[in-house]
């Protein structure tokens, strides 16, 4: 954010917690070359570049089906109407919920078109993500097991796929050992709630929401942003992805980013509750899994 930035500007910045810091270096960068931190224009712009970035993949949709790129339409202009105000002063929770936006409209296309150049761009969107905010760490983990059912399905070779996933955890495993660590690791204290500064989150969490049953009080952080029926009722309709699991390929890939929003919510429950603006990036998943179950009925 704007903090670290002005840290690696006075090049003062101290690495804690394992949180990625690609933008906040670029706009030091920026502010280098300026020489002064007063001048936020240039550094605004990198986050212009996301937002251009999301409306070119759901542009996408219009060449497939005008119906469909209508209604993601709709999401796209709910995401950003919701995240404005939150967007451009410098915390990363707005741009990484329009890139993983994106990542889920690259997959959604290829699913759709079958065309493989979607699967590629997105790989390269998860490498990208992984080093803007934590919440990034996640897409890799999605990508492997779409990418199973996408191999099951003779979308792509098992070869393709190998190399996929290497460009999508490349900037991951350099990110691992810039702080000291190693991808198996990081990755493991992840999961089991030692990585970085997790028990201090955790904690954190734990004294914003006092005795507040943890997963409605992280509902309810949630609904100070998005409306609380309609993630209801995301969750509630993507929830039959799963009844249609056996049926075809889209259903798959919309129960796998409904499973992915709920590990997604188990996390910002946990570590992420003492500010709703740590679970924005939930909604792009239950918004991917709500359109595979309507392209169903196309």
């Amino acid at each position: 954010n704007g903090r670290w930035a002005y840290s690696l500007y006075q090049n003062k910045f101290i690495p804690d917690g394992n949180y990625p810091v690609f933008l906040p270096g670029l706009w030091a960068l920026i502010y280098k070359s300026l020489e002064t931190f007063d001048n936020w224009i240039f550094a605004n712009f990198s986050l212009i570049i996301i937002l251009v970035l999301a409306f070119l993949t759901l542009l996408e949709f219009k060449k497939i089906n005008f119906k469909f790129f209508i209604i993601n339409f709709f999401i796209y202009i709910y995401l950003c109407s919701a995240l404005y105000n939150r967007f451009f002063i410098g915390y990363m929770d707005g741009p990484i919920t329009l890139l993983i936006y994106s990542f889920v409209n690259l997959i959604l296309l290829f699913t759709i078109s079958k065309n493989y150049d979607y699967l590629f761009y997105s790989v390269f969107l998860i490498s990208f993500t992984t080093i803007v905010k934590q919440q990034g760490f996640i897409l890799p983990s999605v990508f492997f097991v779409l990418g199973i059912f996408f191999v099951k399905s003779k979308m792509i070779s098992l070869k393709k796929f190998f190399l996929l996933s290497l460009i999508a955890i490349t900037h991951f495993i350099i990110l691992t050992f810039f702080y000291d660590s190693n991808p198996f690791s990081f990755t493991l204290g992840a999961i089991i709630g030692e990585g970085g500064n997790q028990q201090y989150l955790k904690d954190l969490s734990k004294i914003h929401m006092k005795d507040t049953n943890i997963f409605l009080y992280s509902l309810l952080e949630l609904s100070k942003r998005f409306n609380i029926i309609l993630i209801l009722i995301l969750f509630g309709t993507s929830c039959l992805n799963i009844v249609f699991f056996k049926k075809n390929l889209i259903n798959k890939i919309g129960t796998i980013f409904l499973f992915f929003s709920i590990i997604s919510f188990f996390y910002f429950a946990k570590y992420g509750s003492y500010d709703e603006r740590n679970g924005w990036f939930i909604l792009p998943f239950l918004f991917g899994s709500f359109l595979c179950l309507i392209n169903n009925f196309n």
